[in-house]
């Protein structure tokens, strides 16, 4: 209350008469703390409330992202703020809130992060932070792979000379982040220095060098990974085989087995509370909860069905995009053009001869098996017999 009512000297001497030397470690102390840094800052001695203000940062989770807008609020450089720091625990954490808030390309507040407490788990989040940056600057982001080098930079300004310096600052940044990340996993003082190997085999993707990415995914047992590990090698694996297959390379389609059925599990499980509610005027307008279930939808439709087509097996294309559409486990209404997408929809009509629908009958009728062609055929039988059988009759007509 002396904080809010403007007694700022008053709100010090409460925290540092019974509060400060109070070894519990609840909300409210956090919260005390946090008060007491506003008074330090009022006090006219910003540079100690950021450092107090990183303080609460790193001890009090509920309390972080007010700590940190106001640890930005004081306007204090960091070399002032260091000068308070008493360990390195004080040193990780201020140097990690400035990698946090810095747009541009930082790999010293990385650096220092891991040179001061290599075994917290701010790395990670400021090393996903830079992968984030390139990200942005490096990859277009309308497409789940691009077939070509050139695709992945953005165009920077008119000119070539610009351009091309700007693309050379972010490779070597590109490189920079792919050497800490090699290190983090040879020296293994991280907790999960499995992260190292997947951000360089990513980074190794994103400079199109995929027989490298796949050497540092083979160092891996992908199923001993936590699962959030475990997801990230999924996706890059599947990203290397999206743009061999884009560029029309010779693919075994079993190989994607494991990928395939770790996407339906995790489409299936972010969609599994939506079943009762299946709104069928098919609606892909994603959301932050459905990036699993674009990701399979994108893969099926913008990888694997052309690339059947392209093959001349306009059956399996054609399985491949209704096995995209298919977000749940359990279909309420297994009406077959209810559960197609717009795309779906047009591709069939587009496509689909008494031929290819003979292809199709077969397929639905393969005995089920451990392969592709069981996957692809099991979401067609989920659906309504005599839909499809009035739709083979009606390509004869």
């Amino acid at each position: 209350m002396f904080h809010y009512g403007g007694k700022y000297d008053d709100c010090k001497s409460v925290y540092e008469k019974f509060i400060k030397t109070s070894k519990s470690k609840s909300a409210a102390k956090g919260w005390a703390e946090a008060l007491y840094a506003g008074s330090v800052r009022k006090s006219g001695n910003p540079e100690e409330a950021a450092y107090l203000f990183s303080k609460v940062f790193a001890s009090n989770p509920e309390r972080r992202v007010q700590a940190y807008k106001n640890y930005y609020y004081t306007s204090s450089p960091l070399m002032g703020v260091l000068k308070y720091a008493k360990n390195n625990t004080d040193k990780t954490n201020i140097w990690a809130i400035n990698g946090f808030g810095n747009v541009d390309a930082d790999v010293e507040s990385l650096e220092k992060v891991y040179h001061y407490n290599p075994k917290s788990l701010l790395n990670g989040s400021l090393l996903v932070r830079e992968v984030n940056k390139l990200e942005k600057n490096l990859i277009e982001n309308s497409d789940i792979a691009k077939i070509g080098y050139n695709y992945y930079f953005s165009d920077y300004g008119n000119g070539g000379k610009y351009k091309d310096s700007i693309r050379n600052l972010n490779l070597k940044h590109l490189n920079q982040i792919k050497d800490f990340s090699i290190k983090m996993a040879a020296e293994k003082k991280y907790p999960q220095p499995a992260l190292g190997t997947l951000t360089a085999a990513y980074l190794l993707w994103m400079e199109n060098k995929d027989a490298m990415a796949l050497n540092y995914l083979s160092t891996l047992n992908a199923d001993k990974l936590p699962e959030r590990l475990h997801d990230q090698y999924r996706i890059i694996d599947l990203l290397i085989k999206s743009k061999n297959i884009k560029k029309g390379n010779p693919f075994n389609e079993n190989d994607l087995l494991p990928a395939l059925k770790w996407l339906d599990e995790k489409r299936f499980e972010e969609n599994k509370e939506q079943p009762k509610n299946q709104n069928y005027s098919y609606d892909w307008i994603g959301n932050g909860n459905s990036r699993f279930t674009i990701t399979t939808r994108n893969f099926y439709q913008q990888i694997l069905a052309p690339a059947y087509l392209k093959m001349g097996d306009t059956a399996k294309a054609a399985l491949a995009m209704v096995k995209g559409d298919l977000k749940y486990k359990t279909v309420t209404d297994n009406s077959l053009f209810k559960n197609m997408s717009y795309q779906t929809t047009s591709f069939w009509q587009k496509y689909l001869s008494p031929k290819s629908m003979q292809n199709l009958a077969n397929l639905k009728n393969t005995a089920p098996s451990n392969n592709v062609t069981s996957l692809l055929s099991k979401a067609l039988n989920q659906l309504k017999n005599d839909d499809f059988y009035e739709l083979y009759g009606t390509t004869y007509l």
